[in-house]
């Protein structure tokens, strides 16, 4: 597999330290581009050091620092120029990717360019300066648990992996997503008017969707670790309130004023498919 790695990051340069740790695992049996996108953090130079010392194992890397902070959406686009070869992976950089995360004999570019590749995701609880080894951590993850959307979400796996919702981009999970550059640039990339938080990955799923019709597959294999650190207390709420506002304003599509409902737990999906069958299923945040 030959795959550009995308890392869009702002001031949590400690735990892109880690992350980068774990893509030299992966750089050992596959050929990988990290290109990390510094979205003008004011932390960089303090980790300088350490960061380098990790990126300069893996055979192709680059590391772009923006003078002026316009929001992940912005810097995944630049992130995505800058990639060497077709198959492009978004990864957070408080993401850590599993050693085995392109095990499945399935990966080829055909197959990445078919649809849109996501896998497990799951919090990990356990502190930064407890990751002392993070191979030992892949063998034996401590401290940790599904995601809590992933988890929604895998209610609406086949047992082929496929996302059977009529509005599959509800998974599309921009922390740690598989899609082909063509596929990327031909609905134009993430839109830069998202500059906090939030909703930038959906607004792409939605364009995916409806001008491709790309299908959304879980493979079992491309697991992630998210390392969960503090938000402030209205974070999520906000960001969503928000977002879906520069959302609707887009597309006036009355099922993004529906989303807003979906993810704070208020409709259940059901209501939002105008499915009957899924009237049960409504999603919950934890607390922590």
């Amino acid at each position: 597999m030959k795959i550009s790695i995308v890392i869009p990051y702002f001031n949590n340069a400690a735990s892109l330290v880690k992350v980068l740790e774990s893509l030299i695992l992966i750089n050992k049996s596959h050929k990988i581009q990290v290109v990390i996108v510094d979205d003008c953090s004011d932390d960089f130079n303090e980790y300088s050091y350490e960061i380098y010392n990790r990126i300069r194992k893996i055979q192709y890397y680059n590391i772009i620092h923006l003078w002026k902070n316009r929001g992940r959406a912005y810097a995944r686009n630049i992130g995505v120029k800058k990639a060497f070869f077709e198959n492009v992976l978004f990864l957070d950089a408080d993401r850590l990717l599993s050693k085995k995360a392109f095990s499945s004999p399935v990966f080829s570019d055909q197959y990445i360019e078919s649809g849109i590749r996501i896998g497990p995701i799951f919090d990990t609880y356990i502190q930064l300066k407890q990751l002392n080894n993070i191979d030992k951590f892949m063998e034996n993850p401590e401290m940790v648990r599904k995601y809590s959307y992933y988890r929604f979400i895998e209610n609406f796996v086949n047992d082929n992996g496929c996302i059977i919702l009529k509005n599959s981009w509800l998974a599309t999970f921009s922390g740690a997503m598989l899609i082909s550059k063509k596929n990327f640039y031909t609905v134009g990339g993430f839109d830069a008017d998202f500059k906090k938080w939030g909703m930038e990955n959906l607004e792409l799923g939605f364009r995916i969707s409806n001008k491709l019709g790309l299908k959304y597959h879980i493979e079992k294999s491309f697991v992630t670790y998210h390392l969960v650190h503090k938000r402030d207390k209205n974070f999520y709420n906000d960001g969503i309130k928000e977002s879906t506002e520069i959302f609707y304003q887009k597309w006036h599509d009355d099922r993004v004023l529906k989303l807003r409902g979906l993810l704070q737990g208020t409709i259940s999906v059901g209501e939002f498919e105008n499915n009957p069958d899924f009237s049960q299923y409504y999603y919950k945040r934890p607390l922590i």
